[in-house]
């Protein structure tokens, strides 16, 4: 779901295709949650680590240079 906001409002605004790799990252991580359904392993745990820093860093870069005014979106 929130992959599909980000690219909702890149549809919108178009402001950089930053926002591209943060909706894939956000999609990643969904895709980890549905095999974690399955099975457990420790590659899946790094997967998921690396994947939240991932979509940490590139939210904070993307609010910060395109939407520094907005509050949660």
């Amino acid at each position: 779901m929130f992959a599909i906001l980000v690219l909702l409002r890149w549809r919108k605004n178009r402001r950089s295709s930053l926002e591209l790799w943060y909706a894939l990252a956000f999609l990643l991580f969904g895709v980890s949650d549905l095999i974690e359904a399955w099975v457990l392993t420790s590659w899946l745990l790094w997967w998921k680590v690396i994947n939240l820093v991932a979509v940490y860093l590139l939210r904070r870069s993307v609010m910060r240079r395109f939407y520094p005014d907005a509050n949660l979106f």
